[in-house]
């Protein structure tokens, strides 16, 4: 996990692929998840456009 134990140091390197590795399980997960149940989303930032309307700004570009 990137944490060596006797004299204890950090491998910084190894931290990140750690985490990197969880972020993909975990978000491959709900992806999935999503697909399963029929459930359309969207990756990007979401704000209010009123009080029944959401504009989201796409990673991709664009905004819907």
């Amino acid at each position: 996990m990137g944490i060596n134990t006797g004299p204890v140091t950090a491998n910084f390197p190894q931290m990140m692929k750690t985490k990197d590795t969880t972020v993909s399980g975990l978000t491959g997960g709900i992806e999935y998840l999503f697909k399963k149940n029929g459930v359309t989303y969207m990756k990007g930032w979401g704000k209010f456009a009123s009080a029944n309307d959401i504009d989201v700004d796409l990673n991709a570009g664009g905004t819907e």
